[in-house]
């Protein structure tokens, strides 16, 4: 599977402008011969807590992206912001064609963020192709139990973010500490450029199980292209299997002070 990390700019809450600068992202993809692409947290809106202006019960952008898959035979992944019943949700969605391969909500919004979001509360595990992928977003980087979770069944876990660049050491570093302790392809997509608070540097890039990072790392607004083969995962995990000696129950049981 060839996948592009699509690095972009976001204008900050325009969708209309974000819509066609994506589509040119999917196009450049699509002649590229990839088989996914991948977009930042909320890609078209960049991060907002203006949850009233951005926020979708009429599925806007889902239907866009489906609309572009469609149109260039390649499947998308993005951010979004979602509204139900129960409030907002700070989405990552996938779609091939007119299906929703997925739709995952984030289970770790900031203390801040948390004032607008609600708290997802599913992990999930999708078969796309022949590999298995598991969505989180952004802040969920720094909880790795859910990553344990994920990777008892999922070969690939990716995460969408907006991560400021004064924090780009963390990012990197946990995005390679996830990959190692879950011995599974770890892929970050970050954005660049600014909104009214911070700057954002990029450095979207791909680590295999053992934390060797796969691709360049750029600072611009680009796509960043990979291969991924799943004989290259299934290798990786005959060899050292660390999950194998964990001792989830002991771990449970001294958690809860038993």
């Amino acid at each position: 599977m060839k996948i592009a990390l699509g690095q972009i700019n976001m204008y900050f809450e325009d969708k209309k402008t974000n819509y066609v600068m994506i589509e040119e992202f999917v196009s450049q993809a699509h002649d590229n011969h990839a088989d996914l692409i991948i977009f930042p947290e909320m890609s078209c809106t960049g991060f907002s807590m203006n949850t009233e202006l951005i926020g979708e019960t009429n599925h806007e952008t889902e239907k866009l992206m489906m609309e572009l898959s469609r149109d260039y035979h390649i499947k998308i992944m993005f951010g979004q912001v979602l509204k139900n019943e129960k409030g907002f949700f700070n989405n990552f969605t996938a779609v091939n064609g007119s299906e929703v391969l997925f739709s995952y909500n984030k289970i770790h919004p900031f203390t801040y963020e948390a004032n607008y979001y609600q708290k997802g509360n599913q992990i999930i595990s999708k078969k796309i192709d022949e590999f298995i992928f598991s969505p989180f977003i952004c802040y969920d980087l720094r909880f790795p139990e859910i990553f344990q979770m994920a990777s008892k069944k999922s070969q690939i876990i990716i995460v969408i973010a907006s991560w400021p660049e004064r924090r780009d050491d963390h990012w990197l570093t946990l995005l390679k500490a996830r990959a190692i302790e879950n011995q599974c392809y770890v892929i970050g997509v970050n954005r660049v450029g600014y909104d009214k608070d911070n700057q954002y540097i990029g450095h979207s890039c791909v680590f295999d199980s053992s934390g060797k990072r796969l691709t360049r790392l750029s600072t611009d607004e680009e796509n960043i292209y990979l291969e991924i083969h799943l004989d290259d995962i299934e290798k990786a995990k005959q060899g050292n299997q660390f999950k194998k000696d964990r001792r989830e129950d002991l771990y449970l049981k001294l958690m809860s002070g038993e």
